[in-house]
């Protein structure tokens, strides 16, 4: 838990846990200029993943932040920007993903929010945004789970392809709650 609102420069702030959850409180800021990611999380057998991180992720040289999931993970961020993703995402065990940004997320070269549940996933993605502003795709969701997808946005997405969401078979349903899509070569 860090109450002090430090900044962290320099390579990022990466966490593991390899035999638990992993549970991180911060309202912190991130300049990362040196690492892939500015915030890594990452757990190895099947502890889940509860992370609020209020303060700014910037990462100016590789992804905003990437989650790595056996169990369920549960993110609450504020603002991200990006060099390459902005928010990506990836559950290889049977839990859900889970993930509010308050604040806008900005990728240049890559996804803005990039999801996959894997086939084992049966809790399904949900994903709460302000707005999110790429040079690839806004929002990539692949659901090969059995669980379903919610979508909701109070602000733009906006990218090369707005949104592409896809839920494999035998996934549940789909729902979008969003105001603004755009895409240059398609919205949704």
């Amino acid at each position: 838990v860090d109450e002090n609102g430090s900044r962290l420069a320099g390579g990022g702030a990466y966490f593991t846990s390899a035999t638990g959850d992993l549970v991180i409180v911060s309202n912190g800021e991130i300049d990362s200029d040196l690492g892939l990611e500015g915030l890594r999380l990452t757990t190895l057998n099947g502890g889940d993943i509860n992370v609020t991180w209020t303060g700014h992720i910037d990462n100016s040289s590789g992804d905003g932040v990437r989650v790595i999931g056996t169990g369920d993970i549960n993110m609450i961020v504020s603002s991200v920007t990006a060099q390459d993703t902005g928010i990506h995402a990836s559950l290889s065990g049977s839990g859900e993903i889970d993930i509010t940004a308050a604040g806008d997320i900005v990728a240049q070269n890559g996804p803005g929010v990039n999801v996959v549940a894997g086939a084992a996933s049966a809790g399904g993605i949900s994903l709460d945004l302000r707005g999110v502003a790429s040079g690839d795709t806004g929002v990539n969701i692949i659901n090969q789970g059995t669980g379903g997808t919610v979508v909701r946005a109070t602000g733009p997405i906006s990218g090369v392809m707005g949104m592409r969401l896809t839920n494999e078979a035998g996934s549940g349903e789909i729902f979008v709650d969003v105001g603004d899509v755009s895409g240059i070569d398609s919205g949704v």
